[in-house]
């Protein structure tokens, strides 16, 4: 079972020219082997050749969300890609269409949300540290570096972790979709690795 892992384009200026590189994670590819699924790499130029090959796709971490999807001006300190926002969309079209799995990470989780309907805080300060996150009586620290996060939340997701009144995991109340805040690609606790397991349930079912 092949799992879609999108690729960000990170621009960067050299020269005094803008130059796209393609932002890959490798440790995106260690978890899934760890679970005996298939990552694969779908680029941006014709991904959407690879859609149908694909039994679940990863939407990772990246640049910020554009406001104008959620009906807000940018006055976030927003590093947007228009790019990273319409082939994200169009996953999401294909993978809620078709009942696919999908787990956001990061971006992935705010793009979900927007996705849904809902809005973003568009700059924050006090999460760009690691932090201890809740749901009912269990804690967890986790590696949380972001700016922006769930204001709103969207159609259909449920709520489950939080920090400080922010959401930092939903699920799909009746799709296969879950969203996290944190990189759990990046740590090797219990509640990362449940993470990983929970999306390979959600594969094979």
């Amino acid at each position: 079972m092949f799992i879609g892992i999108i690729t960000r384009y990170k621009t960067e200026e050299i020269d005094n020219n803008n130059n796209l590189f393609i932002h890959l994670n490798y440790k995106f590819y260690q978890k899934l082997l760890s679970i005996n699924l298939k990552p694969i790499i779908i680029p941006c130029d014709n991904y959407e050749a690879y859609l149908p090959i694909c039994s679940g796709f990863i939407l990772p971490g990246g640049s910020d969300i554009n406001p104008y999807y959620y009906n807000e001006l940018n006055v976030g300190k927003s590093n947007i890609n228009f790019i990273d926002d319409i082939i994200d969309f169009k996953i999401l079209d294909y993978a809620t269409t078709n009942k696919i799995p999908v787990l956001g990470i990061c971006r992935g989780h705010q793009s979900i949300n927007v996705y849904f309907g809902g809005s973003l805080y568009q700059d924050i300060s006090n999460h760009q540290e690691s932090h201890f996150i809740t749901y009912k009586k269990r804690r967890c620290y986790v590696n949380s570096t972001h700016h922006q996060a769930i204001k709103n939340i969207g159609y259909n997701l449920i709520p489950l972790f939080t920090s400080d009144n922010i959401i930092e995991s939903f699920i799909h109340k009746s799709l296969p979709i879950i969203g996290v805040q944190w990189h759990p690609e990046r740590m090797n606790d219990i509640t990362s690795s449940f993470i990983f397991k929970y999306f390979k349930k959600l594969v094979l079912n």
